[in-house]
């Protein structure tokens, strides 16, 4: 799994962080400035099922989140 949170306030990737170690996945800091160079090593796309989003769109905008999804396919 994945989880994206903003990189703006910690609020939403400390509660994320927990359930990411949890669910032993990967926690994604981004922010709607600095989202173009987002890639993801070919070696983790397999094993990426699931991806989260905290805080929401109105934390982590729909193009930050696509940009991310895009690069798991």
């Amino acid at each position: 799994g994945m989880g994206v949170a903003t990189s703006y306030s910690y609020y939403d990737a400390l509660t994320g962080a927990a359930l990411c170690g949890k669910n032993n996945a990967v926690l994604v800091l981004a922010d709607a400035a600095n989202y173009s160079n987002t890639s993801i090593p070919k070696a983790s796309k397999p094993q990426i099922a699931n991806a989260y989003v905290f805080g929401g769109p109105r934390a982590v905008e729909d193009k930050v989140f696509s940009a991310f999804e895009a690069t798991t396919k």
